[in-house]
């Protein structure tokens, strides 16, 4: 930390040598008034720094529960770059692959992969489609081999600076394990008809048959003892099977009552899209059907009326002939309240970095930031912008007179009367620095401007805030420069605060308490 600093402040210094302007000379009370400008300034800076880290911490956490949800998910997550390398994986892909995590960081995912040609073409299409792409391959694990559906998508990633693709693993073994088997029986009958051939073709159909009802056996029990919700939906689009955990998370007594259902009518009747929930429904088991595996999120809603978010993976599949689909889901309330709270931290964040934390008006950011943005749009619509630039009358002697916590509440009292003359939204109030506003008025003349101008000035001569160290008046009062620009490509953004800072120099000069436009 000492280090950085170190080189802060000698940056700092070179930046400042580089201005090459003089110090000015300052009396002992300048110097003072300086002093105590620069430690509040310092104060705030403190108290800023630290809501920030405390925003920061809660970032922190919110992230780190992020990467809980990702590692502990049911499904294998890897992410690999364009040569293949596994950058990324969660602990599910550990568990697929049969080897520990850091082990994987690192290595070829092809080296997983019977046929590397093809897992080669499916990685190509990934980077240069831009589409979720889908294939089904061999896959060499330590005690032996499995068979996996590879879905795939490519994304641009910030934390790896380069393009990856993300990549989820399904084991699909019993599904293929049992086409291979129904395969071998096909092409046993295909042979000649003798004794010998009947022994064995009837050793076969047994051998199969074990296999298949092994294969439904270890379906079956996977199905009815998921923890995650799990259906099965026919060729009509209506829930035909589902297991303990989907009649429990939706309140019904039992299995029996939810089957024959559409997805819809444990649905409120519109998503949050907007969409009615049977209409898109129907769209998102088409899109599985025609694509194999389609993952989206959906809203339910529980027996008792109560509505809730989650993640469902569709998958087709056949089930005796006809093409089904293999549902399931989890809840993810906890990640959307999450993403909640990071939404308001960040919109807490902006507010904090573009509004002034003494007067609660915009600061001199957020100004910048205005300023560019109109200045565009005058240039277009060929429109005048307007600037006001206003100083409070012997500020410092106020300060010297009642003290500086007298000087904040003034402070607050004169941003709180200015930010009430301008009606329109467009507008803008800024606290430009120390005792010194703005007001940035687009689509305003010079007239409309020095108008306004003295609308600010009389305001605050009528809060009647004391000042007897003031040698124009007895109260605060103000002094204003004006100018207005209609800007055009030859201009430069930097001519209308000039202009306006020219002005008040003016105002400031000629007698103070007065309105000067240039």
């Amino acid at each position: 930390m000492d280090v950085k600093k170190s080189d802060l402040r000698k940056r700092a210094e070179a930046r400042l040598a580089a201005l090459d302007e003089p110090f000015p000379e300052l009396s002992e009370y300048d110097a003072r008034e300086l002093i105590h400008e620069l430690r509040t300034h310092q104060i705030e800076l403190e108290i800023q720094n630290e809501e920030l880290r405390q925003s920061g911490q809660a970032l922190t956490e919110a992230r780190d529960h992020l990467t809980d949800l990702y590692d502990f998910s049911p499904s294998g997550y890897v992410t690999l770059s364009n040569k293949a390398v596994i950058l990324k994986a969660n602990l599910m892909a550990a568990n697929i692959l049969g080897i520990e995590r850091p082990k994987l960081i690192g290595r070829l995912f092809s080296s997983f992969v019977g046929d590397s040609t093809a897992f080669g073409e499916f990685l190509h299409n990934c980077f240069h489609t831009g589409e979720k792409t889908i294939t089904e391959v061999e896959i060499k694990v330590p005690d032996g081999k499995l068979f996996a559906q590879l879905t795939g998508l490519s994304a641009d990633s910030g934390e790896f600076d380069t393009k990856v693709v993300r990549l989820a693993i399904t084991d699909i073994t019993p599904y293929r394990l049992s086409k291979q088997s129904l395969a071998r029986t096909l092409q046993i009958l295909d042979i000649d008809k003798t004794e010998h051939d009947h022994i064995a073709l009837h050793k076969e159909i047994e051998l199969c048959t074990e296999e298949l009802l092994e294969s439904e056996i270890k379906f079956k029990t996977l199905f009815t003892n998921s923890p995650d919700p799990t259906w099965i939906v026919d060729e009509n689009n209506v829930f035909i099977l589902c297991n303990d955990a989907a009649s429990k998370i939706l309140g019904y007594e039992s299995i029996e009552a939810l089957l024959s259902m559409h997805p819809s009518e444990v649905s409120p009747e519109f998503q949050p899209d907007g969409q009615s929930s049977l209409n898109k429904a129907n769209e998102m088991m088409a899109c599985a059907r025609r694509e194999g595996i389609h993952r989206f999120e959906w809203e339910h809603r529980r027996s008792n009326g109560t509505c809730f978010p989650v993640e469902v993976t569709l998958s087709s599949i056949k089930i005796k002939g006809k093409n089904c689909l293999y549902c399931t889901w989890r809840d993810i309330s906890e990640r959307k309240t999450i993403e909640k709270k990071l939404q308001n931290l960040n919109q807490k964040l902006e507010i904090l970095s573009l509004h002034d934390g003494l007067t609660d008006i915009a600061n001199r950011r957020m100004f910048d930031s205005r300023l560019l943005l109109e200045w565009g749009r005058s240039m277009r619509e060929k429109q005048p912008l307007s600037l006001i630039m206003i100083d409070i009358d012997y500020f410092k002697q106020y300060n010297d007179t009642y003290g500086h916590l007298p000087g904040d509440e003034c402070l607050i009292m004169v941003a709180k009367a200015l930010s009430e003359v301008p009606k329109r939204t467009m507008d803008l109030c800024a606290r430009y620095g120390g005792e010194e506003f703005a007001l940035l008025l687009p689509n305003t003349n010079l007239i409309q401007a020095i108008n306004l101008a003295e609308e600010c000035r009389e305001k605050i001569y009528q809060l009647k805030i004391p000042h007897e160290s003031s040698s124009v008046c007895d109260v605060v009062t103000i002094s204003a420069g004006v100018a207005s620009i209609t800007p055009d490509k030859d201009t430069p953004i930097p001519s209308l605060t000039k202009a306006a800072d020219e002005a008040l120099y003016l105002a400031k000069h000629q007698g103070r308490n007065t309105v000067k436009a240039i």
